[in-house]
């Protein structure tokens, strides 16, 4: 009886169900730099996770120097599956590092190479730059999880035939 505490800890720790963290896959990059756009130049950076992706698209004018009338900026994505037809995602204007950048949440749900296309207008006139990236998973997939479950459940497997094997040899025959 007195195991059973111990037990129950070791088996319980590996055996929780895993809470999804809510985090991203990785590094955002860049999935197009600098391209000549009509009067511009588009660079797309990329967080391509599947269900919240985010894009955040930097414009500036065809020298590369910043812009004195920011344009308006739409995000389209489309699965290159095709599974279905572009979706627009609006931006919000943010001030990073001494330029504007803008930035689209995206909640693609389909895993796989996604179209993303950038639009830029103002007064200059109108530009759009076109790139693919891969749509990534966030999160652990089954044989991930297996493997990470694996050392908790070999413990206490040895735990329990440590108990068992201790009655044995403490019980009369």
């Amino acid at each position: 009886m007195r195991y059973l505490l111990p037990l129950l800890l070791v088996l319980g720790t590996g055996l929780l169900p895993a809470a999804r963290v809510a985090a991203h896959g990785g590094p955002t990059f860049p999935i197009a730099q600098d391209r000549p756009a009509g009067p511009f130049r588009i660079s797309i950076w990329a967080d391509p996770d599947v269900g919240s992706a985010l894009f955040y698209v930097i414009v500036t004018d065809a020298a590369g120097h910043p812009l004195t009338d920011p344009p308006t900026v739409d995000v389209w994505v489309q699965p290159i599956a095709g599974r279905h037809a572009d979706t627009r995602y609006p931006t919000e204007k943010q001030e990073a590092n001494g330029q504007i950048q803008f930035v689209a949440a995206v909640t693609e749900n389909v895993q796989g190479q996604w179209r993303v296309r950038a639009i830029a207008h103002n007064s200059l006139g109108t530009g759009a730059t076109t790139a693919t990236v891969e749509g990534r998973l966030v999160g652990l997939g089954r044989w991930e999880v297996a493997t990470y479950i694996f050392p908790f459940v070999a413990i206490g497997l040895l735990f329990l035939k440590g108990i068992l094997t201790n009655r044995r040899s403490r019980s009369p025959v």
